[in-house]
């Protein structure tokens, strides 16, 4: 049975060698390479089981390398973090990793970290994992929360994402400054909240997009 590849790539090319060398004695492994550019990759990235980025590729820099592997089962994506990146750990598990490991593991965890995505089981730095699961519960109640706006009120949030006043957002929606104040109170309401920067903040925490996607609060 043929060992699982592996593809190393990092924003630091020498990290990344260091890193696959680390990893290459592994005999649970036959294939290990480093890159310093994703983009040199994008095109073969069916010739490994495995992906390991580091977070650096976890937001724009990263996109097309991400778009490429959304919705494949290979490669598996793992990201290589700081351990305590909890902003940056949510942003790997949505776009699909399913390990987050700390540059400063050994070897050996790594290694088994890897394994586990393989095996299709997510992986997790265990020190992170409890302020990790009060993080994902508080955005599930905000999720809620943000469920019980009505589609008006929705519209009215995203254009608060947006950074827009109470007479813009009553311009772009045909409505009167009035009933949007109206909508905003009822939203606040719902929120929890008591101003405009709160429900942004709550909206942006349960992953809700400005209407532009050059929104002031984006």
């Amino acid at each position: 049975m043929t060992a699982p590849r592996l593809l190393v790539l990092h924003s630091q090319l020498l990290v990344a060698q260091v890193v696959a060398a680390r990893l290459a004695s592994d005999q649970r492994f036959t294939y290990v390479e480093s890159r310093d550019d994703p983009a040199v990759d994008l095109h073969r990235l069916e010739d490994f089981d495995l992906v390991l980025v580091d977070q650096h590729f976890i937001g724009p820099a990263g996109a097309r390398l991400l778009e490429r592997l959304r919705g494949v089962t290979r490669p598996v994506l793992a990201v290589l973090g700081e351990p305590d990146e909890l902003d940056g750990m949510l942003a790997a598990l949505r776009a699909g990793a399913k390990a987050w490991v700390s540059i400063d593991t050994s070897g050996e965890t790594v290694i088994d970290a890897l394994q586990t995505a393989l095996d299709g089981q997510i992986w997790l730095p265990p020190a992170a994992l409890p302020t990790l699961l009060e993080a994902l519960a508080a955005k599930d109640l905000q999720l809620g929360l943000l469920q019980r706006l009505t589609v008006q009120e929705t519209e009215v949030m995203r254009h608060l994402l947006d950074g827009e006043s109470t007479v813009s957002i009553a311009r772009r929606m045909f409505l009167s400054p009035n009933t949007v104040r109206t909508y905003r109170r009822r939203i606040f309401s719902k929120l929890g909240v008591h101003s405009a920067l709160e429900a942004v903040a709550a909206a942006r925490a349960a992953g809700m997009t400005p209407i532009s996607p050059g929104g002031r609060y984006t």
